[in-house]
């Protein structure tokens, strides 16, 4: 379990008698309570428990004194000082809370040999937003609306909504529609022989061997070797990478856990990228999905020189460059930069209506939209030059767009609407319309069934 946060508290001292030109600067008040208003939010969603002080004060004539001594003292404390006009872009995003990840600890056993290593988990599933809260109102036109929390609680019920105790109750599992019952000691042969917390290495494998559709695991992870195991850590890992080879291994997360296997893909970085392995989960047959892979031999030996150019003069023309924010200095989009613009939207709509409960739900912020909007391209007329000759080269046709067929809407008036009877309507209006049917004819094809029946 990682660490709990320790509780912040943040003091907001801002000027509201600034002047230009003996007129209050209605432009910095406005801007310094978005700033305020900003980071008090992402205080509410994020870090809940923190404190935060506001103080206000009037002061028309500002010394420059002053501002030199807070400069000193933000540099005695490691702070940062910031214009309204640099931070504010900075605070539109709030962001989930960041913690240092905390690593599973084990020997990578091979044999007698024990390697200690920590494995991380590289991607995972954040949900920072708390689940949904049901509150009851009261619909009562007489008297005002009142809200009161929905207690929920879970009870055994059978199909006539009988409720009954979990001891009165029978586990089993159901066999077509005969339910066979189980008792706590046929569950527990049930299971695999429980084993030691162990994360021990089977075998090796030629890299090709161990195809793109075997691991479909849900967590991807990052094994990297404790102090003092680096040595031979990175012996194993180097010897893989040059041999081509992959690691199987069986991991067993803590006792009484189900063993799953893995296979360990050896990574050696350059600069800052780290040697470690990824370790991804291998399935099952009945979990497999399997991937039918396409021959591109034959469609290679095909391809013309002036479809190869058209492709890498488009991949040239739309290779991601510098920021277009000045005062960016990173890479449009970098990896672990860009914020989620829905959840930012999400937050901005709840702070909406928690001042507003009436007003209805706002259209996303173009400065929330801007990180994932394609970017701007400096030569926009030579890109679009750029894929005709590629629709041209390749002989790319339009699809057809698909038609549907008008489909007849009905007024639900129209099936509800009695029928209407005419006024002025004579008895045989409502008889059928005379048919033309020899009856004679019909009598002598009825008898002469019959009495093919009877014979």
């Amino acid at each position: 379990m990682p660490r709990k946060a320790l509780k912040e508290t943040v003091v907001f001292v801002t000027n509201v008698g600034v002047n230009v030109d003996g007129e209050h600067d209605m432009n910095f008040l406005e801007n310094a309570k978005i700033a305020m208003e900003r980071i008090i939010e992402k205080k509410i969603f994020v870090r809940p428990k923190d404190e935060v002080g506001v103080i206000l004060m009037g002061v028309e004539d500002g010394n420059n004194s002053l501002e030199l001594n807070l400069i000193d003292n933000y540099i005695n404390v490691e702070g940062e000082y910031m214009s309204l006009s640099f931070v504010l872009p900075k605070l539109e995003f709030y962001g989930a809370h960041k913690t240092s990840p905390t690593a599973w600890k084990c020997n990578l056993e091979i044999g007698t040999l024990k390697i200690p290593v920590a494995i991380y988990i590289s991607i995972t599933e954040v949900q920072p937003l708390n689940k949904w809260q049901d509150i009851s109102t009261s619909f009562d036109p007489n008297s005002a609306e009142e809200l009161h929390s929905v207690s929920k609680k879970r009870v055994l019920a059978d199909r006539y909504r009988e409720e009954y105790k979990l001891e009165d109750t029978v586990q089993g599992y159901m066999y077509g529609r005969k339910f066979i019952p189980l008792t706590e000691e046929d569950s527990a042969v049930l299971k695999l022989p429980s084993e030691e917390k162990s994360f021990k290495l089977y075998g090796f494998s030629p890299e090709k061997f161990v195809k793109l559709d075997y691991r479909h695991g849900k967590k991807t992870h990052v094994i990297l070797p404790l102090e003092g195991a680096e040595e031979e850590f990175f012996c194993l890992v180097k010897a893989m990478a040059d041999l081509q080879r992959v690691a199987l291994v069986r991991k067993i997360y803590n006792r009484n856990c189900s063993p799953s296997m893995h296979v360990l893909y050896p990574q050696i970085g350059n600069g800052d990228k780290p040697w470690c392995f990824f370790m991804y989960e291998l399935i099952y047959s009945e979990e497999r999905l399997i991937i039918t892979p396409r021959s591109y031999d034959n469609v290679l030996k095909n391809i013309r020189q002036e479809q190869l150019d058209c492709v890498d003069k488009l991949i040239n023309l739309m290779t991601l460059g510098q920021s277009t924010i000045p005062e960016d200095e990173n890479k449009t989009y970098e990896t672990c930069s860009v914020e989620s613009p829905d959840l930012q939207h999400i937050w901005n709509t709840l702070s909406l209506r928690a001042f507003d409960p009436e007003a209805p739900i706002p259209e996303p912020k173009l400065s929330v939209l801007k990180p994932i909007q394609p970017p701007e391209w400096k030569n926009p007329t030579e890109l679009a030059n750029c894929i005709t000759d590629i629709i041209s080269a390749y002989e790319i046709k339009d699809e057809p767009k698909k038609t549907f067929e008008p489909v007849d809407i009905i007024d639900v008036s129209q099936l509800t609407q009695p029928q209407t009877i005419k006024k002025n309507t004579e008895p045989g209006d409502f008889l059928p319309p005379p048919m033309d049917v020899d009856l004679d004819a019909l009598v002598c094809i009825i008898n002469f069934t019959i009495q093919l029946y009877i014979s």
